[in-house]
């Protein structure tokens, strides 16, 4: 899902026919985004594999999720001076970066949320 994500966020920029500086920093916005997604994603497999019960279990999963998250914002930081630096237009690569990870996280939220309910990591009280 996140490969498909990436897939058509690329599409979608060179079906706009826009300038050659933009398509190429959003095609390296939608790359690198999806890269950094499906490393998290696998991180997150495997930290999920040995998942302790309860609040500790949440916990662990959430901080891998904190810890990806800081990650993509250094990838935006670096990759958008890195862009501008060839000449290329940094708002493309943001927003195509951007793009993908709006589904990227909705794919890992949901993996997330199943690795606990997996684990029964969460108690219903009433």
């Amino acid at each position: 899902m996140v490969m498909v994500a990436g897939l058509f966020a690329t599409g979608v920029v060179f079906a706009l026919g826009l300038s050659r500086e933009v398509e190429l920093a959003a095609l390296i916005g939608a790359i690198v985004s999806t890269v950094f997604g499906l490393v998290a994603l696998v991180q997150k497999a495997r930290s999920s594999t040995e998942l302790p019960t309860g609040p500790a279990g949440v916990k662990q999963l959430l901080s891998v999720q904190v810890v990806t998250l800081l990650v993509r914002l250094f990838a935006v930081l670096v990759g958008g001076f890195a862009v501008k630096r060839q000449g290329l237009e940094p708002i493309a690569y943001v927003l195509a970066f951007f793009a993908c990870y709006v589904v990227q996280q909705f794919v890992e939220m949901r993996f997330v949320l199943a690795a606990n309910r997996q684990a029964g990591a969460v108690e219903a009280r009433s």
